[in-house]
């Protein structure tokens, strides 16, 4: 930047004029040089971060299995790549936890998306992932098609039916609406009279349940749904690590 050079004979007034405006000037132009000075700083960070999702992905899909280590080493890149650049203190440590965040939640989104791909013809291994058991599924299915073939039919009786059958929280069928019992009729009842009407095998039936709801798992929900206690402890240490590296600089000690 090229200094002003006030002319201290002159007005005492403008004298201090243009040296606020100088100091005001320095002040911007030094702000916007350290933002951009963090920004280059966070490029490496993002870089790996980047790198970090991939790792995971290719990790899980070679084991079959999410390995929640790989958090660790995520965490430890990340960092690393900011201290690399000469970066350390509060913010640039947030910006590291972060993107280890992102980095783990991005790796686990495609490699779930890709085996929810790879396995939409092989309804054990989706349904494996949203922790069900698609055979005792099947036998309650059957067992209420046979239970509801017994009743009258009415509405009255269909409440009755709900409670029975655990299709609600309801203690008593005066609890259960009409506008649930419409909705019953539009939505399960027709599959409970194709059942006895059908007798399926667990194979036939296990094919309409795929059909009717396998594409319904959103791959975001099966990431939200296996994320387990030991994934949380991972996650923390993996976060934990960038934010601590990143914080200390170079003062940290790198193995």
């Amino acid at each position: 930047m090229r200094k002003l050079m006030p002319d201290a004979s002159g007005d005492p007034q403008d004298y201090a004029e243009v040296l606020i405006t100088q100091h005001v000037v320095e002040e911007e132009e030094d702000a916007a040089e350290a933002a951009n000075s963090d920004l280059r700083m966070l490029a490496a960070p993002a870089i790996f971060a980047m790198l970090g999702a991939l790792l995971w992905y290719l990790v899980a899909a070679m084991l079959k299995m999410e390995f929640g280590a790989v958090a660790l080493l995520i965490g430890f890149a990340v960092s690393y790549a900011a201290t690399r650049g000469g970066a350390s203190g509060a913010p640039i440590a947030i910006a590291c936890a972060v993107l280890v965040v992102l980095s783990i939640c991005a790796g686990k989104y495609i490699y779930l998306a890709d085996l929810r791909q790879v396995s939409s013809d092989d309804v054990p291994t989706v349904t494996r992932l949203e922790g069900v058991d698609l055979y005792k599924i099947y036998a309650r299915e059957v067992e209420d098609a046979q239970q509801f073939a017994q009743i009258s039919g009415d509405d009255e009786s269909v409440m009755q039916f709900l409670v029975d059958r655990k299709y609600g929280y309801y203690r008593d069928a005066d609890e259960v609406s009409y506008e649930e019992v419409r909705k019953f009729r539009k939505t399960v009842q027709p599959r409970l009279e194709q059942i006895v009407a059908s007798h399926p095998t667990f194979e036939q039936w296990r094919e309409s349940y795929r059909s009717g709801n396998a594409e319904k798992v959103s791959t975001f929900g099966l990431m939200i749904d296996s994320v387990r206690g030991l994934d949380m402890v991972f996650l923390f240490f993996g976060v934990g690590t960038a934010f601590l590296l990143a914080y200390r600089g170079k003062r940290a000690k790198y193995i």
